[in-house]
């Protein structure tokens, strides 16, 4: 079990970089209001979400796999 825990140490990581990382889709809204940076928060963990499924099910195709940014453009 500990070393199962220990494997998914990365996957947290990564999921830190693109959702709250200087590429983040709340870098652009600087606001003081928290119920704004809460809800960007948000939104950013849900594009995450949806670009980490997109690429794991993209592997499994063998078709290419888009960056994070170029996942962005597509959903804009």
């Amino acid at each position: 079990m500990h070393e199962l825990y220990r494997g998914m140490f990365s996957g947290v990581d990564i999921f830190n970089k693109h959702t709250f990382g200087p590429k983040s889709l709340q870098v652009p809204f600087v606001t003081k209001n928290w119920k704004l940076r809460f809800f960007f928060a948000l939104f950013a963990m849900c594009e995450t979400n949806a670009f980490l499924a997109h690429s794991w099910f993209q592997a499994d195709s063998g078709s290419k796999q888009l960056t994070h940014t170029e996942h962005k453009l597509e959903l804009a």
